[in-house]
């Protein structure tokens, strides 16, 4: 459990990669920021109650939180 939560990335590695630019474009800094946040947190307490037993590679992760702006934003 604890490899797991040691693979979670930081907010700001996530924050800073290309790959989030058009997301915070679209939905503004502070709700991609947030997002991150969220879904982090959420990652970190599936882990801690054992639904998750793999870190999401960071592709996948990078897809969910712009996923999940996009539908906050709606």
């Amino acid at each position: 459990m604890n490899e797991l939560l040691r693979k979670i990335p930081k907010v700001d590695e996530l924050v800073r990669n290309p790959a989030l630019a058009a997301c915070m474009e679209q939905y503004g800094e502070r709700a991609v920021t947030d997002t991150v946040r969220a879904e982090l947190e959420a990652l970190r307490r599936g882990i801690l109650e054992g639904r998750v037993r793999e870190a999401p590679d960071r592709e996948m992760l990078l897809g969910q939180i712009c996923g999940r702006a996009q539908r906050s934003s709606l």
